[in-house]
């Protein structure tokens, strides 16, 4: 696994929320809270396994989770920690076809990918505006892993040739650093929004090019 700077800036961020929860609650012993939330993020998460083979890259395992749920606590006014799970299912076909002198040669792939997600998540309120509105930043070390099999089959003028099926697993943590915007609704609910900066596999070191958002909102309990 690469450890770079970004992985630093993690523990950074994370020795500092600790820090300053801790300050807080020595001046003014904030209730702690619990809250459950539910999540959706834009974020495509690309996986390799250890014994990566180039020529079969289009069939390792890449996806976009459904919503997720994420149970958190309060660490005082400021910061909280939360952990997440996240769940992703996709299907796709891929196939060609080639007209080689009269002879219709095709080629069809049934791709199937099964993944999930358990990110760890840091946040920080650096700035409140009123009693309802506030920023944060996020910092997010997520376990991630997917499955992808695939059914191929070769024909010849429509006529089956070759049949066989091929499967590929990876697990890779992703680092993911962001900006955040949060809205109580009440006592109880929140929503709010997130710009991901960065996510960052740190098996392979490959960087999302676009930055990516999650929504969602948050119950707290009493």
């Amino acid at each position: 696994m690469k450890i770079t700077i970004p992985f630093f800036l993690f523990l950074f961020l994370f020795g500092s929320f600790s820090v300053a929860a801790q300050n807080q609650e020595t001046t003014t012993a904030p209730p702690r809270k619990f809250y459950i939330g539910v999540n959706y993020t834009n974020t495509q998460y690309f996986l390799k396994p250890k014994n990566y083979i180039p020529a079969d890259a289009g069939f390792y395992p890449n996806f976009i989770t459904y919503p997720g749920l994420n149970v958190g606590y309060k660490l005082g006014k400021r910061a909280s920690i939360q952990i997440g799970l996240a769940y992703a299912h996709e299907n796709r076909q891929m196939g060609s076809e080639n007209n080689n002198t009269g002879v219709i040669e095709g080629s069809y792939d049934s791709i199937s990918t099964r993944g999930g997600i358990i990110p760890l998540t840091l946040r920080y309120n650096f700035l409140n505006i009123g009693k309802r509105l506030n920023f944060y930043g996020t910092s997010s070390l997520a376990a991630a892993y997917g499955k992808t099999t695939v059914n191929h089959t070769s024909t010849v003028n429509q006529e089956v040739t070759d049949k066989y099926q091929l499967k590929k697993s990876a697990f890779n943590m992703y680092l993911s650093l962001g900006l955040g915007l949060n809205y109580k609704l009440g006592d109880r609910f929140d929503v709010f929004g997130e710009m991901l900066l960065l996510n960052k596999n740190l098996n392979t070191g490959y960087k999302n090019q676009a930055s990516t958002l999650n929504v969602g909102f948050n119950y707290k309990f009493k």
